[in-house]
């Protein structure tokens, strides 16, 4: 979108320090070093983020204007969020402007910038860099309207136990960003810059230009190594932050499907830059997750363009593999992208959390808004349930941030929803309540998922005089305890015992240590390592006493005060002050005298806001506990002190002149004891008047009672006006009389200030100022001089009326008994009651008035026991105040007699307790161990591929369970499972598919089960003329395999079978069936088939003896036209002949070019015949297509009986008829006729005219007719298709 501390153990803080000085120079060197982890840091582990030695999921928000906003509008957002559920906050840790102008805005009463690439770059006054034209370069802001602002924010994370995601930089022009370092490098090249935000694509050059990379890695180094003005930390050892994020969505839209990789190279080069700074806390991009797949292959897979193509310059697949880069930050705003609600947006969820998980990194949904509220709870329904791993199976991100948390402003306001995102934080704002509760939800679901480790108590009890041993009792999640820490020492095994998950800490080892409150923890072999604090007392020895034990301390330094401390030791010794660990100097922090301790100003002014708990270190007494309300109201009522003002020009800038008047002079003078502004007047002609204007932030002064200032006067009786204004344009003033001279100290009221006579009506809005101004006139003889003015401020009531004890604290000593004093200021007001322990005190009994003073009363002093006691004095205004009373060396004579009474059992995990009151009332409790845990061995669960096995132990006492004896996952084993089969047939193989869960896949092949083949079926029945067929087909498809003629059922004579060759073909090859016929003698052919090798078979009844082909009917069976087998085999009553191809091609061709014998014998033997035939042919030829039908036919009924033959000219009639105009085409002869003495007779004839008669005119058709008439006789062996004989 554009938009408590703990602290490391001595080692890792001298660790920490190391980095901080000497940063590595090779990236690779970090990894070692960050291999521990510091406490409380979190830490990527794989795919998870893990925390002191546990997961750590979450849930949680952005708020940008936390870095510029109030102390009580940042605390209120953390508030907020913590009651919500969520750990951590995404903020900007930029805010960067041009160049200081020295000037100060009118309305705003900021400082102003020039050069700015968002608006007037400050926010609220608030800016972390600026341009120095000195230095040549931008210069960091640490000071309170600088870095300062970023310390608060971290200081409240810490003490709302949540973490901060910190941005170095902005894509966008929002607090700078990108832009602003290329103004920043225009301004260094001596450009003029105005404050209109740097386009889109030059803000790329940020990526590449050397020198800009140089100012943001030093802007990095600075930020990390500056020390929190709050807490005293480097921000690089702060447990607060969460992680450093390069940028809020990087993009770079110069360089189209990444062809250069320029956001991958820089994203490499800096976060391995701010790894080799601080190597223990997390890096991101921050981009928004945008892939790289190019047009085509986004739009083959149905995804939007925009974010899938690779268009804006990143690609998330590629930043993934930095090993610098810990986890991805995908954002999503669908009514933005152009995504389709259900769809679009599941698609990116799940895809990027898919990614990470290849990548073995984390992924958190670092930003995602939708403005449509009437569709917004569903989709963040959705949405939030993929992220919590309730949606798609083995799909979860680690953390979300929604965009975004807003809380209430100082003013009462709600900050504004200015993009339609924004969920509220505070509860029952009714447009986004609804959606703040599935944040909430989520939010827990995100914690559940965190194993914890606990102990019972947080904190434990030993009392050296009565106590036994300390058991503490874990709630263990993960791991075993392996021992004990108590104040950072490991303790020896001889000082405790482990029984299941109960540790007992021996009282033989506590009794020898100092009265104290220690920090300790549980040791664990897994997970993280729980902390608890125990204290150790002993109530034999008297507890020394401080009083007061609650101070408020406001460290501005007109307020600001020593505070003294009254001790009673008792008989320990005072050996000092330590705060946080670390003692206080004295003499300098705080000075001793008797039984007083004076806490310095010097001191209390270093102290952040806040509660500050100081404890004074008593030996061997208890120690006690200061605690310190810290307040700061520094600079709230200040308008001017004049001491911030280096020279003259300085003073100019903040202050302008009223140009409606004289002219004036300003400048520093050395006035009451420091800095004053002498104003120097003139209000003579023309305009009778002078004044000067100082704009300031709006300022709420309602707390206030009016404006002091120290002023002295010229003795003139001009008069000085003070004038205010507020954010309504309300103008006020008040006029001081300058009738005296030399300095003093002016109050005005705030009801002095009256609206001038130019001004019509209005309120003065004092929680609204902001501007104060300065005029001079009168009509005094003197027209010219100087003022001085110095302290212009605030001030409240000068008295404080309210009824109050001033003295706070009293001790009643019974070894020299006296009343306790209280001394009373009551401004005429009188004591109610005095109320301890909620009883009542009497007046005149338990004590007795004089004046505005109250004695407490021996007599019921002496009835109170030993210890503090806290008096509560009400006035009879209502107000009321506080009296500490300790009573000391009370002596009893009575012997305590003491019955015990259990009033709360001890279980398994917690401490019971034991009461024992003596018939006097006296009453001490014990505490009773809790029994620890019985576990007994349940189920074991075995590891799978990336879990981790485990046994399930159960309490036999309470039935809790725990996991223990974890094993290693086993890594992944191949499981596969048939998903899809497809069935082998007769002919083709089938196969079947494997495939296991990671994906993995194997193919079986299922051979093709081959023809199943039928019996005989009967197609046709052989009569005693005729014969039949039949044929056998696979009983599974269908497909015939064989087909047979089945012969005639007449008797079979005995005279050699004449088998007679003039039937059609019906094949296109070799090893295919062929069908031939007879006409002579009877005879008959079952079947035929040729074979591969160039043979075919004939089938037939009668004998071996009479297998032969005769190749012409009219041939009358001579011996020239026989075509014996090449071989004869009998089966089963059935002669199978095989022929040749060779054996047919000798009788048409003979070797080489001479006639074979069937051209010889058709010369010698049938010329005259042929002749008769080939006259009617040709005349039919040459003139057929000038014949008369009728004519045509009588030739051909004559060439019919004469020649005993007509087929050729039948058919040649009958294509002259259908296409007279292509006479040549002979093809159509053969289409229409498969005789071979067709052709061959009409190829003799044409042959043997052309040989004997010369008929040269025919000499190219002959030549054409011939080849056709060879390759017809071939075709009833070889078969040429269609295509091939017509192009012959």
């Amino acid at each position: 979108m554009t938009g408590v501390m703990r602290r490391f153990s001595a080692a890792l803080a001298a660790a920490a320090m190391a980095v901080s000085i000497v940063p590595f120079a090779d990236i690779s060197a970090y990894a070692e070093y960050a291999a521990t982890h510091p406490e409380g840091f979190v830490y990527a582990d794989g795919s998870k983020f893990m925390c002191d030695g546990s997961p750590y999921y979450y849930g949680g928000t952005n708020c940008y204007y936390l870095t510029y906003k109030s102390k009580s509008e940042v605390k209120n957002v953390f508030d907020d969020a913590s009651k919500m559920g969520l750990k951590v906050i995404r903020i900007w840790g930029n805010l960067d402007v041009g160049k200081k102008t020295g000037k100060i805005d009118s309305q705003s009463g900021h400082e102003t910038f020039e050069g700015n690439n968002d608006g007037t770059g400050e926010k609220d006054g608030v800016y972390f860099q600026y341009w120095d034209d000195e230095a040549g370069k931008p210069v960091v802001n640490e000071g309170e309207d600088g870095l300062r602002h970023l310390d608060y924010i971290i200081k409240q994370a810490e003490e709302h136990d949540m973490k901060l995601v910190i941005t170095f930089t902005n894509y966008w022009e929002a607090f700078g960003g990108m832009g602003q370092y290329i103004k920043w490098y225009q301004m260094s090249q001596g450009k003029s810059v105005g404050n209109s935000k740097v386009d889109e694509k030059d803000t790329c050059d940020f990526y590449t230009n050397e020198t800009i990379k140089g100012w943001y890695k030093d802007y990095i180094k600075t930020l990390l190594n500056h020390t929190n003005y709050y807490t005293g930390e480097k921000l690089m050892d702060s447990e607060a932050v969460f992680s450093w994020e390069l940028s809020n969505e990087p993009r770079c839209t110069v360089d189209e499907f990444c062809k250069d990789d320029i956001l991958y190279n820089w994203a490499k080069e800096m976060s391995a830059y701010v790894k080799s700074i601080d190597p223990y806390h997390m890096v991101s991009v921050g981009d928004e997750g945008f892939y790289n797949l190019g047009y085509q292959e986004a739009a083959r897979q149905d995804l939007p363009s925009s974010a899938y193509s690779g268009y804006y310059g990143v690609d998330f697949d590629k930043l993934m593999t930095i090993d610098t880069v810990d986890f991805g930050t995908p954002h999503m705003y669908v009514d933005q992208w152009g995504f389709d609600l259900g769809d679009d947006d599941l698609e990116w969820i799940k895809r990027h959390a898919q990614t990470t998980s290849s990548a073995d990194k984390p992924i958190i949904f670092e930003e995602f808004g939708l403005t449509d509220k009437t569709k917004r709870d569903a989709a963040y329904s959705d949405w939030l349930d993929i992220v919590t791993g309730d949606y798609y199976e083995g799909v979860e991100y680690q953390g979300f941030n929604y965009w975004m948390i807003a809380s209430y402003l100082d003013d009462g306001t709600l900050y504004q929803d200015y993009d339609g995102y924004t969920v509220y934080g505070p509860e029952g704002i009714e447009k986004t309540d609804s959606t703040r509760t599935l944040m909430m939800n989520a939010a827990a679901k995100m914690e559940k998922k965190n194993i914890v480790n606990t102990t019972d108590k947080s904190t434990y009890s030993f009392d050296r005089s009565k106590s036994g041993n300390v058991v503490v009792n874990v709630s263990m999640k993960e791991g075993s305890i392996s021992g004990v820490e108590v104040g950072g020492k490991k303790l020896s095994s001889e000082d405790y015992t482990i029984s299941g998950n109960a540790v007992t800490i021996k009282a033989s080892y506590l009794k020898r240590q100092e009265l104290a409150k220690y920090s300790c923890r549980i040791l664990t072999t897994g997970g993280n390592q729980p902390k608890f604090n125990l204290t150790v007392s002993d109530s034999s020895i008297p507890k020394p006493i401080i009083s007061p034990e609650i101070i408020s301390v406001d460290v501005n330094p007109k307020k600001c005060s020593d505070v003294d401390i009254t001790m009673d030791r008792k008989t320990s010794e005072f050996r000092g002050i330590v705060a946080d660990g670390k003692a206080l100097a004295e003499g300098t922090d705080y000075t001793t005298s008797g039984d007083t301790v004076t806490l310095k100003s010097a001191y209390l002014k270093t102290l952040s806001a806040g509660i500050v708990t100081l404890k004074f270190d008593f030996y061997e007494g208890e120690d006690r506990e200061l605690t310190i309300n810290v307040s700061d109201t520094t600079g709230l009522d200040e308008l001017d002190t004049f001491e911030s003002y280096s020279n003259d020009k300085a003073l100019w800038s903040s202050y302008s002149r009223n140009t409606g008047g004289n002219e004036v002079s300003l400048s520093l003078a050395t006035k009451n004891g420091s800095k004053a502004l002498a104003f120097g007047y003139d209000i003579g002609s023309p305009n009778g008047y002078c004044g000067v204007n100082h704009p300031i932030a709006v300022r709420n002064a309602s707390s206030f009672a009016g404006v002091e200032l120290w002023v002295e006067g010229d003795g003139t009786g001009n008069s000085l006006t003070v004038q205010l204004r507020d954010a309504n344009d309300n103008y006020f003033e008040a006029q001081i009389a300058l009738d005296f001279a030399g300095g003093k100290n002016i109050k005005i009221p705030f009801a002095d200030f009256k609206a001038p006579s130019w001004q019509s009506g209005g309120n003065l809005d004092t929680s609204k100022l902001n501007q104060f101004s300065f005029y001079m006139g009168g009509d005094s003889a003197q027209k010219t001089g100087t003022v001085y003015i110095d302290d212009v401020v605030f001030y409240e009531d000068g008295q404080i009326e309210k009824p109050h004890l001033s003295t706070k604290s009293g001790i009643f000593d019974a070894d020299a008994p006296s009343g306790v004093r209280t001394d009373l200021v009551l401004y005429g007001k009188s004591v109610e009651s005095i109320i301890v322990n909620g009883k009542k005190l009497t007046g005149g009994l338990d004590y007795s008035t004089s004046g505005s003073q109250i004695m407490l009363n021996e007599s019921w002093l002496k009835t109170l026991a030993n210890g503090n006691y806290t008096l509560t004095y009400t006035f009879s205004d209502g107000n009321t105040d506080t009296f500490a009373l300790t009573v000391k060396n009370v002596k009893s004579s009575h012997t305590h007699s003491y019955t015990a009474k259990v009033t709360k059992e001890a279980t398994c995990t917690t401490e019971g307790e034991r009461i024992y009151t003596c018939t006097c009332g006296d009453k001490y409790t014990e505490t009773i161990p809790a029994k620890g845990h019985s576990w007994v061995k349940g189920e074991t669960v075995a590891p799978t591929e990336n879990e981790k096995g485990y046994t399930i132990y159960t309490c036999a006492s309470c039935g809790e369970t725990k996991k223990d004896d974890y094993t290693d996952p086993i890594g992944h084993r191949h499981s596969y499972t048939l998903t899809s089969t497809k069935a082998a047939t007769c002919e083709a193989d089938g196969e079947k598919v494997y495939t296991c869960s990671c994906g993995e896949k194997y193919t079986e092949t299922i051979p093709a089960t081959g023809h199943s083949e039928s019996t005989w079926i009967i197609d046709k029945a052989a009569t005693a003329t005729e014969n039949g067929s039949k044929h056998t087909e696979c009983t599974t498809c269908g497909k015939v395999i064989k087909t047979e003629v089945i012969p005639a059922t007449g008797e079979v004579s005995d005279k050699k079978e004449t088998v007679i060759f003039t039937g059609s073909a019906k094949t296109s090859g070799w090893g295919q069936a062929i069908t031939l016929s007879t006409t002579k003698e009877g005879g008959s052919f079952d079947s035929s088939v040729i074979e591969k090798d160039g043979y075919f078979e004939v089938q037939f009844k009668g004998g071996t003896d009479k297998a032969e082909v005769i190749l012409q009917s009219w041939s009358g069976g001579a011996d020239w036209a026989r075509v014996s087998p090449t071989e004869v085999t009998e089966k089963d009553g059935i002669v199978y002949a095989k022929y040749s191809y060779d054996d047919f091609g000798q009788h048409f061709h003979g070797p080489g070019d001479q006639p074979g014998d069937f051209f010889r014998c058709i010369h010698a033997r049938q010329f005259y015949q042929q002749l008769i035939q080939s006259i009617f042919d040709i005349i039919f030829i040459l003139f057929s297509q000038s014949m008369s039908i009728l004519y045509s036919t009588a030739c051909i009924l004559f060439r019919k009986y004469v020649c005993g033959n007509y087929p050729f000219l039948l058919c040649f009639l009958f294509r002259q008829i259908l296409c007279p105009f292509v006479f040549y085409d002979i093809t159509v002869i053969i289409l229409f006729h498969t005789e071979a003495e067709v052709i061959l007779c009409f190829s003799i004839f044409i042959k043997s005219m052309y040989l004997r008669f010369g008929i040269k005119r025919f000499d190219q058709f002959i030549n054409i007719m011939f080849k056709i008439s060879v390759l017809k006789q071939n075709a009833y062996f070889t078969q040429m298709d269609y295509t091939s004989f017509h192009n012959q």
